[in-house]
């Protein structure tokens, strides 16, 4: 059987030889090209591989960066928690004390309140106790005017009884009298014999001052203070100034 003959490929334009794709072409140069192709294949290949190994560490190393990051940002926001937490509780410490000063200040307002009424009707009895001590005042004055008149009036006869009493008290402080007696000597009966009473203790009576000095005086004193009679006490002075002088005579 006799070889078919091989078609003819040609192309319908006009080409480089090297790119003559006729069947009738040289297989080795074919060969050589696509061994050139495959060469450069893998050596692209490789770069990719290349490329694609540093992205993976560069991805890698990111990774780690976003991690590290997210560690960072996670402690940061633990922290934002935190503090936001601590704001918070002083926050409803704040609110708390705030409630506690409004209280504070109603009842403060209350007690104001209350003791302006108090300082009102204060000032009403403050006003009315004036009147009184005015009234009470020009009263004390009218009795005092009175007495005045009457101790002018009374002088004269205060002088003539003291004269046939022979005795003379005079208030030397509000709580010590002297006493002043006269007609005890017959031969001198204006020599003046004297006493000051001191009751300025409240409980018990002294005689600091007496002249001339009296024998027997403190058992005087003592008896006063047992029988509180002051009257009868001036009488036995009196008695015991006679009863000296005639002894003395």
């Amino acid at each position: 059987m006799a070889r078919e003959a091989k078609p003819t490929v040609t192309h319908s334009q006009a080409v480089e030889d090297e790119f003559n794709w006729s069947l009738e072409a040289d297989w080795a140069s074919v060969e050589k090209k696509i061994g050139t192709f495959l060469v450069s294949i893998d050596k692209w290949a490789s770069e990719q591989k290349h490329i694609l190994k540093e992205m993976g560490i560069h991805h890698h190393e990111s990774i780690k960066i976003m991690e590290d990051s997210k560690v960072d940002l996670e402690r940061e926001i633990e922290e934002e928690r935190e503090r936001e937490r601590i704001m918070l509780k002083e926050l409803e410490e704040e609110r708390e004390h705030h409630a506690n000063l409004q209280r504070y200040n109603q009842e403060l307002q209350v007690a104001v309140n209350r003791a302006t009424e108090q300082q009102t009707t204060l000032d009403s009895e403050l006003i009315k106790l004036r009147h009184e001590m005015m009234a009470l005042k020009i009263d004390k004055q009218r009795q005092k005017k009175v007495l005045v008149e009457q101790k002018e009036l009374d002088a004269p006869e205060v002088q003539k009884v003291e004269y046939l009493l022979g005795w003379k008290i005079e208030a030397v402080k509000p709580t010590t009298i002297w006493n002043r007696f006269t007609q005890i000597d017959p031969k001198d009966p204006e020599r003046e014999f004297s006493m000051l009473i001191d009751f300025s203790d409240g409980d018990r009576y002294a005689v600091p001052n007496c002249s001339p000095p009296l024998g027997g005086l403190q058992d005087l004193v003592a008896q006063l203070n047992e029988d509180r009679d002051l009257y009868t006490f001036i009488k036995r002075v009196r008695a015991g100034f006679r009863d000296q002088l005639i002894a003395a005579a």
